[in-house]
């Protein structure tokens, strides 16, 4: 299920050797597949340095 449009996410900036394993192992609930899902443009095996990246839905 898609997260509504005016949903507010939480966003990660990917810093120099981030994988989406260790960006995932950052935030509690987060799967790599939740990140691939949210981030569906991102290229997953080129990490960008400074790019930022959806990690999940604001609670609240």
């Amino acid at each position: 299920k898609e997260p509504a449009k005016d949903t507010e996410y939480i966003y990660h900036t990917i810093q120099n050797g981030d994988t989406l394993w260790d960006i995932a192992n950052k935030y509690p609930g987060v799967s790599v597949e939740d990140l691939k899902r949210l981030n569906s443009d991102l290229n997953f095996r080129r990490l960008s340095p400074g790019k930022k990246i959806r990690v999940g839905v604001q609670q609240g």
